[in-house]
């Protein structure tokens, strides 16, 4: 399949045909062709008929019949005209006689009408046939139905203009949509393609590309991003917009080439939206869609190869490329093992490290990104909930629910079945503290206990209000290595109305099997900044160090040596110092400039991080006066607020929000 149609419609000029002699060249056809196996051969394939030297009609194939609905009858003596489009030009079939009375043969394409008006368009091959004595004797036309290389030909209404248009030259249109600029740099490499250059490629943002004007023999190369939510970049808007209000374009052949983030929900959102635009109207992919992570280079170095393939007429050669990174989510984690459980901190609760091989899942993450976990449900919570309800089915059936994150809309309904006052009370707007006071440590168990008997609440109505097992986040500690990917979380466990519970995440990732199913999300707004020598403040507590681990990691593996200033907060030096033999060298190594800790158990005095920033004011302000970045991680209560009144102590009211206004917060908190 060529990227491009059949020749424009006009006269082919060859020598004139010189006679041959009844040896060489046989008995001239009439009426019937005496070259029966020939005929045979195309019979089925092809529209044939001949003409005497008036033009008319001497003989017409089945599927000259079959395609025109003229019975044979109908057409035998009939002036070929007699299927002739009335707008096509009078010029055309001028130069096709001139052509074929001079001994010539003529090519063209042709609209034509069959009865009642039916529209067929046909590649044609009109000459004239000899006697022995070379004069010519009549003429023989074999045409081949092209009506796939129109735009809505069932449609068309055909003019001069729209005949000449018709006609035009087939484009290779390399289209691309860009926001960081990757997939316009591929689109000019591909551009640039010694293998595309005979088709006379053209590089356009889709923005410039007219789609009105995209039809029969056009091919379509899209590259492109995707923005946001999956939407497309500025440059390609408008251009998408046009396409889903655009009527089919059957003519036009395309492939997609999308660069995504699998760290993102929607995936190659825009590139996936744009091929099933251009599919639901009716255009014909050349080879399968290309999702591309951040990797895609190695993708287009497979695909672009076997794209000049398929451009030269190989429509078989791209068949079996399926280049496609799989996007990660709730609905599809992936099963990471658990390589390493490393207990952190003496005390409790404790914080611990874990390593997990995410080999083989074509994850792509960067430091600062965050791992979500899909847990799974504590055992001895669903066995005491078959138990409370008298169904053993329930361990099953409420394997894959949410059992500790309880919505309003789930506890309305639930006081509804169980006729509870008290619990409607409490989801009064008025009741939202006292709402959360009970809450807090509970889980559907206690809440079934309080509220209703087993009796009003049927299993199949409970696993119908209860949402999907919602998925933990956890803040990466690592910088991407050998398929490895690090976290530091805090256990949850306490005993509760007789029961020892565990957090539903920590107890399935430090209590559960060997894996963990996980997938990435990208957090860009905890990225290191683009600025490659603005200095660092970066300010955790707790296992809000983990993000500025990997920050930590990123820095050194890139060899960027900027200043960095690290403050971390907790109880205990000898008990909780999370990180200390790895931190310790750093700062050895002058790696981290500053190392500055507050562990507020430790003295009489409670001292947090926002004190050792007022502390080192005078050395935190030179570091924000150079345009100094903030990394804060940890809990959300009271952090943020109370570093926030001490960077406006040290820089003056209003610096934090200076800072936030010019993109130098970056703020992770839970």
């Amino acid at each position: 399949m060529s990227i491009r149609p059949p020749p424009r419609a006009r006269i082919s000029m060859q020598e004139p045909n010189t006679p041959a002699s009844p040896a060489s060249k046989g008995p001239a056809m009439s009426y019937t062709p005496d070259n029966a196996q020939l005929l045979n051969a195309m019979q089925n394939v092809m529209v044939i008929s001949t003409t005497d030297l008036q033009g008319n009609i001497t003989y017409a194939n089945d599927l000259f019949c079959t395609l025109t609905g003229f019975a044979r009858e109908e057409l035998i003596g009939q002036p070929h005209s007699i299927v002739r489009h009335p707008d096509v030009p009078k010029a055309v079939y001028k130069d096709m006689w001139d052509t074929i009375k001079a001994g010539k043969t003529w090519t063209g394409i042709v609209p034509n009408l069959g009865k009642g008006g039916v529209l067929y368009v046909v590649d044609t091959t009109v000459q004239p046939l000899f006697d022995a004595d070379g004069n010519i004797t009549s003429y023989i036309s074999i045409r081949r139905v092209v009506n796939d290389l129109m735009q809505n030909y069932d449609l068309v209404e055909f003019s001069k203009e729209k005949f000449d248009d018709f006609y035009e030259a087939a484009r290779l249109l390399v289209g691309f949509a860009s926001e960081s600029g990757n997939a316009r740099a591929l689109a000019q490499r591909l551009g640039a393609d010694p293998d595309l250059q005979p088709h006379g490629p053209q590089v356009l943002p889709f923005n410039d590309i007219d789609v009105a004007s995209l039809g029969h023999g056009d091919v379509l190369l899209a590259i492109s991003s995707s923005f946001g939510d999956g939407e497309p970049p500025a440059n390609g808007e408008s251009f998408f917009e046009s396409l889903r209000q655009a009527p089919a374009l059957p003519g036009l052949r395309y492939a997609v080439f999308g660069l995504g983030d699998t760290g993102y929900p929607s995936f190659c959102g825009f590139t996936k939206a744009l091929d099933a635009a251009l599919s639901e109207r009716q255009a014909q992919p050349l080879l399968h869609r290309v999702d591309a992570d951040l990797g895609y280079e190695q993708f287009f170095q497979q695909w672009r190869p076997v794209l000049g393939q398929v451009l030269e007429g190989d429509a078989a050669a791209g068949q079996d490329l399926r280049l496609q990174v799989t996007a990660y989510g709730e609905d599809n984690a992936f099963n990471a093992r658990i390589v390493e459980r490393r207990r952190l901190s003496h005390s409790d609760p404790a914080a611990w490290h874990l390593q997990l091989d995410i080999a083989g899942s074509g994850m792509v993450y960067r430091a600062g990104d965050t791992l979500h976990l899909v847990p799974e449900n504590d055992p001895a919570l669903l066995q005491a909930l078959a138990t409370w309800l008298g169904d053993s089915s329930a361990v099953d059936a409420l394997r894959d629910r949410e059992l500790r994150l309880l919505s309003k809309s789930v506890l309305r309904e639930l006081a509804k079945l169980g006729g509870s006052d008290v619990l409607k009370g409490l989801l009064k707007v008025s009741q939202k503290r006292e709402l959360d006071a009970y809450l807090h440590g509970l889980d559907l168990l206690d809440v079934l206990q309080d509220h209703a008997t087993p009796d009003s609440v049927p299993l199949a109505r409970l696993r119908e209000l209860l949402s999907a097992r919602l998925p933990r986040a956890y803040s990466i500690a690592s910088h991407p290595h050998d398929a490895q990917l690090s976290l530091c979380v805090r256990e949850v466990r306490y005993t509760l109305r007789g029961r020892e519970r565990f957090g539903t995440a920590t107890g399935s990732l430090l209590h559960g099997g060997d894996t963990a199913r996980v997938y990435c999300r990208s957090n860009p707004g905890f990225h290191l900044p683009d600025s490659g020598n603005a200095p660092l403040l970066l300010v955790g507590t707790g296992t809000g160090i983990a993000p500025l681990m990997g920050l930590m990691q990123e820095l050194q593996a890139t060899g960027d040596a900027r200043e960095v200033h690290l403050v971390f907060g907790e109880k205990h030096r000898e008990h909780d110092f999370l990180y200390h033999e790895q931190l310790q060298d750093w700062q050895a190594r002058g790696v981290l400039a500053g190392l500055h800790t507050a562990f507020s158990r430790d003295a009489a005095q409670k001292v947090y991080v926002q004190h050792v920033l007022q502390q080192q004011a005078e050395q935190m302000q030179d570091v924000l006066a150079r345009g100094g970045h903030i990394y804060l991680c940890g809990n959300k209560s009271h952090l943020e607020g109370a570093v926030r009144e001490a960077i406006d102590a040290i820089g003056g009211d209003g610096h934090w929000d200076t800072l936030r206004g010019e993109g130098r917060t970056h703020c992770e908190l839970y």
